[in-house]
């Protein structure tokens, strides 16, 4: 995948980021607000999907999400960077 280069392709990017590690979980979106209640985040199934659906929250939401879906490591879906490292 090439690196991102709108604002909006970033957004899309940490949303299909989300929904990959809930789709390994094989979780929904209620099942996400109940492991976010158990990890101590309050958020509503309507605020997740908005969330999720416009790929605009906080690297905070975005960590929280990761460990409420038990993802260990999150993978980058893009190229090395300008000097060609990855």
């Amino acid at each position: 995948m090439p690196i991102p280069k709108s604002e909006a392709e970033w957004r899309h990017t940490a949303s299909a980021i989300i929904r990959a590690n809930l789709k390994l979980a094989r979780m929904n979106h209620v099942d996400l607000v109940e492991a976010l209640r158990g990890l101590g985040v309050e958020e509503s199934q309507k605020t997740v999907s908005a969330k999720l659906g416009r790929g605009s929250f906080s690297a905070t939401f975005m960590l929280q999400c990761s460990v409420a879906c038990g993802t260990e490591q999150i993978e980058l879906p893009i190229g090395p960077g300008p000097a060609g490292r990855s």
